[in-house]
């Protein structure tokens, strides 16, 4: 990612560091983020930074909702930052609200490369909400190889995957 990059960043611990990162690594950036936490964290690395608005998740210091979806449905970006309550063999991604899975869809949708981040923890657990159908061309970024299992399901959902480097300290 780019100075200068637009992007949007979904609510969540990956997110957030990834955000903290970013924070520290680049410049000028356009962020739309539902996440109150992350806007803040990243707002002295922006030239703008969108918060979007909605009904707010007190537990999870983030908007969800209709309101939240209409209002991004305004906007475009060249990346979608993407967590995941879960990564199976049988469902691929999954979450644990249909407001945030619907939520995540609509951002991937509407950004030219959606990156769905996930740590090697997510492996093998799964959410009670399908987050699909995927848009084309989406990628994974972890930390570790998934097992062989879901490796083998993501390469049949023609999703391919990123190992990151470890965050500079």
């Amino acid at each position: 990612i780019e100075d200068g990059a637009s992007l949007f960043i979904d609510n969540g611990s990956t997110t957030l560091a990834v955000a903290e990162m970013l924070a520290r690594s680049r410049r000028d950036l356009i962020i739309y983020t539902n996440d109150l936490i992350i806007a803040g964290i990243i707002a002295p690395a922006a030239r703008e930074v969108t918060v979007l608005g909605g009904r707010l998740d007190a537990d999870e210091r983030a908007t969800f909702g209709i309101v939240t979806l209409e209002q991004l449905g305004h906007y475009r970006a060249e990346y979608a930052l993407i967590g995941a309550g879960g990564i199976s063999a049988r469902a691929l991604f999954t979450d644990f609200s249909r407001e945030a899975a619907e939520m995540r869809l609509q951002m991937m949708r509407q950004a030219e490369t959606a990156l769905i981040l996930a740590d090697h923890s997510k492996f093998g657990g799964m959410g009670q909400v399908v987050l699909g159908p995927l848009p084309r061309g989406v990628r994974m970024v972890s930390d570790r190889a998934p097992p062989d299992d879901i490796a083998a399901a993501l390469a049949a959902a023609s999703v391919s995957v990123d190992l990151a480097d470890a965050p500079p300290e």
